[in-house]
């Protein structure tokens, strides 16, 4: 990972989120004859468009087999190109939808799938003094606890340090927002206050009742005279949620993305163990910080310029999805691994898909993925569209099945995909 630390909390285990900031105009509908057949599991598309002209962002959602796309809720164009719906994930059991929202009363918002009253759970604050409508916190699917009932976001991030040039030490914190009734609980990340540290990845437990965490650690030095920072270490932490039983579980060279297997014995993480490229890979350790051991060796994530994006269970437990450049699927004992074909589409003025992301179904029988977007960027003129692949992990499953949808008359900003 780079010392942004916007990448590392993309991971989803259930579901995806891609952020697609394009210049694209439409507004999505489903393609002919794109509805999924009985076949396959049911899900959902949550997606948010922005208007190229006039009128408000909105957050939309359409069923898979159905192909209906309902309009859910409309907000405020921010300050400083803020707006509805710059990040949206699906709770675990697909029937609401978080959604940040920058502009007017900036927050995280819980909204139902099937329509209603959103309701503000959590206040964002500004990333710096001065700044408008930048706001540090992250949302992924991982932010939703196992029960649906609670979300855990780094709250403050930037907007209380910024490891390079701020002088004062700042506590780092985990914010739980507990759903209804509504309350916010704050657990120290550290003991002690830091300028020179982040939080990065974050997991539930299965149970619920611990956070995984990653911690950055930086150098800062000098570079044509602005200070920059570089990243000397990442440590891996569990805590209880009532801020009881901090452990230190791992340091290494660079932990990017984490993941709690569905049993809770075991944590898998991506990272470096040292320096080397050659200790770069998919690792496991137990739940309680003891019997770490390299999975899967890959030359990549951090420091050979591969970051890894999404790191995720298989619900049963038997297999590990790791998604760089490409996706594979890693056996849980054994460390056998093969890449998972997505199809693509490789544009000839030079526009490829920058993120595959994933989502699996609950029996384990089907992965989803966004498998091609086309972007009008620079001198790509295709406008952007989606196809929701839908692919068999089990061969009886049956054999790959896509939707496709496609904008006409708006731009498309953010996409999460749900499997039952």
């Amino acid at each position: 990972m780079s010392a942004d630390r916007s990448g590392s909390t993309r991971r989803v285990v259930g579901g995806i989120c891609l952020a697609l900031v394009a210049v694209a105009s439409g507004l999505v509908s489903v393609g002919s004859g794109a509805a999924l057949g009985d076949q396959t599991p049911q899900g959902k598309i949550a997606y948010t468009t922005w208007p190229m002209q006039a009128g408000p962002p909105c957050l939309h959602v359409l069923d898979l087999r159905r192909a209906v796309p309902k309009k859910l809720v409309c907000g405020p164009v921010g300050e400083g190109g803020g707006h509805l719906g710059s990040g949206i994930a699906w709770s675990p059991d697909g029937t609401s939808l978080a959604y940040k929202r920058a502009g007017s009363r900036p927050g995280i918002y819980v909204v139902g799938a099937d329509g209603g009253s959103a309701h503000r759970v959590m206040p964002l604050a500004r990333s710096e003094a001065g700044a408008r409508n930048i706001y540090a916190a992250q949302l992924s699917t991982a932010s939703w606890s196992p029960d649906g009932t609670r979300l855990v976001f780094d709250r403050w991030g930037d907007a209380e340090y910024w490891m390079c040039t701020r002088k004062k030490p700042s506590r780092l914190r985990l914010t739980v927002a507990q759903l209804s009734p509504a309350k916010l609980v704050e657990i120290p990340a550290l003991t002690q206050p830091t300028r020179l540290k982040t939080i990065g990845d974050l997991a539930w437990s299965p149970g619920g009742d611990q956070l995984l965490y990653v911690v950055f650690s930086y150098r800062p030095y000098k570079s044509f005279g602005s200070t920059e920072c570089d990243i000397t270490s990442t440590s891996l932490y569990t805590i209880n949620t009532d801020g009881s039983d901090r452990r230190l579980l791992v340091t290494a060279r660079n932990i990017s993305l984490v993941a709690w297997s569905p049993d809770g014995s075991t944590i898998a993480y991506t990272g470096c163990q040292t320096g080397n490229p050659a200790t770069c890979g998919l690792y496991e350790l137990s739940s309680d910080g003891t019997g770490r051991r390299l999975l899967t060796r890959v030359r990549t994530y951090a420091d050979a310029g591969d970051p890894g994006l999404n790191l995720a269970w298989s619900p049963l437990g038997q297999s590990i999805f790791v998604q760089g450049r490409d996706l594979y699927e890693d056996d849980a004992t054994s460390g056998a691994r093969h890449r998972v074909a997505i199809p693509q589409q490789v544009d000839p003025g030079g526009c490829f898909p920058e993120e595959t992301l994933l989502a699996l179904s609950v029996d384990g029988k089907w992965l989803g993925a966004v498998s091609t977007e086309n972007f009008v960027f620079n001198d790509c003129k295709d406008p952007l569209s989606l196809r929701i692949s839908v692919i068999p992990l089990d061969v009886s499953a049956g054999p790959l099945k896509s939707i496709q949808i496609a904008p006409t008359k708006r731009g498309l900003d953010s996409v999460a995909l749900h499997l039952n």
